[in-house]
């Protein structure tokens, strides 16, 4: 659960209890001035009306004391909190300002003591602001999870960010509250890469906090978006294969990836686990179709699916019994 989540709930409770108090010292006074009242229009003197009035009086004057202590305390400290969501926003519009302006200090001040004073650091994040495309599009930014405790809050995210039809991915970890060690409290790490580099299966950046960015892949040259996500793609079977032909090949065959490759050649695209080739006999050139080939450790062909661009299409297991 998010922080602010929980501060609010815990909040809500709260408000609930001092509500419940004043509303029992508000019964309890109503009681007295009512039984007052009667006494008096009856002629009768008794302390015990009194009594309930100034115990439902005092209730109700404490928890009006307390509530305007806290509401001066909250103005005093200017005590704030933040969602995930605007902690990470914070974070990226900071980016944003700091590659505008070429402000490197601005980025150094925003990262943990601890990892910027890394060495290499700042040269890291001139290569992060000259990377960043800061005129952008459009933006889109999402919260991944984190971790949250009595002494910590830590937050990760993600970032995608479009620009003349190009498309950069961004991660995020910070640690917004560390108090078993302030110099951690900050970014811890910052990385934005290309829509290439995404893809690129074989590149990886260092494991190690830091800030860091790359826009050139060293073997992705080319990307097709497939189901909606961005793949790379080799200049193999640009005509296409027949999804008829690679159905009727695969099922209840028992066939290795290998197999299909000898049959139909090189996948346009292939990882450890899948293989794509483009489709000859559904689609067109304004709406290509694609045949993702799901395969296991031992290279066995699990199942196929059919792909547009942006949409799931069909699957078919290929029974291996």
């Amino acid at each position: 659960m998010a922080f602010v989540s929980i501060i609010l709930a815990a909040l809500f409770i709260f408000i609930i209890i001092l509500a419940a108090i004043f509303g029992v010292g508000f019964i309890i006074a109503l009681i007295g001035l009512i039984t007052l009242l009667v006494t008096k229009k009856r002629g009768q003197k008794r302390i015990f009306p009194k009594v309930l009035l100034g115990i439902g009086c005092t209730i109700m004057g404490l928890i009006i004391t307390f509530v305007l202590i806290l509401v001066i305390y909250a103005a005093v400290t200017g005590a704030e909190y933040k969602s995930d969501q605007e902690v990470l926003e914070d974070i990226v519009i900071t980016s944003q300002e700091a590659a505008r302006t070429g402000d490197t200090q601005a980025i150094i001040d925003m990262f943990a003591p601890s990892v910027s004073s890394q060495p290499g650091f700042e040269e890291s994040a001139e290569k992060y602001l000259h990377d960043f495309p800061y005129d952008y599009d459009s933006i889109d930014i999402s919260t991944g999870g984190g971790s949250t405790g009595d002494d910590h809050r830590y937050i990760h995210g993600h970032f995608e960010i479009e620009k003349d039809g190009e498309t950069y991915y961004g991660y995020i970890d910070t640690h917004y509250e560390d108090e078993s060690d302030p110099s951690n409290v900050g970014v811890q790490r910052l990385t934005l890469v290309s829509q290439y580099v995404y893809c690129d299966y074989q590149f990886d950046l260092p494991d190690e906090n830091g800030i860091y960015s790359e826009m050139v892949s060293p073997s992705v040259k080319d990307i097709r978006i497939i189901g909606g996500y961005p793949h790379a793609w080799f200049a193999a079977n640009n005509d296409g294969i027949s999804i008829k032909e690679l159905r009727e090949y695969s099922e209840n065959q028992k066939r290795k990836i290998d197999d299909i490759t000898e049959k139909f050649g090189t996948p346009n695209m292939m990882t450890d686990g899948a293989a794509v080739y483009l489709l000859s006999d559904i689609g067109s050139a304004d709406d290509p179709h694609y045949a993702d080939i799901c395969f296991d450790y031992y290279g066995r062909v699990i199942y196929i699916t059919i792909y547009s661009e942006d949409n799931y299409i069909e699957s078919f297991d290929v029974d291996r019994k």
